[in-house]
């Protein structure tokens, strides 16, 4: 049984969680606020009503949206 006690113990040191963490994934603030910012604000070719129709705001912000980095 001591034997196999060792082998056993070693097994598990790699999954005991020593390793390094993940990059935490996020966007860069300012694009973000910017990309809210042309969602939220109706440009002057288009009506309150056409704006809020499904898709067309994403549409038209979409060169500002953030990258996720």
């Amino acid at each position: 049984m001591r034997k196999l006690l060792l082998p056993i113990i070693l097994s598990l040191i790699p999954l005991s969680g020593c390793s390094s963490p993940e990059p935490e994934l996020s966007y860069d603030p300012v694009e973000l606020i910017e990309y809210e910012k042309c969602l939220n604000t109706v440009p002057i070719e288009y009506d309150e009503v056409v704006w809020r129709s499904p898709g067309l705001p994403e549409k038209y912000c979409k060169s500002k949206k953030p990258i996720l980095k």
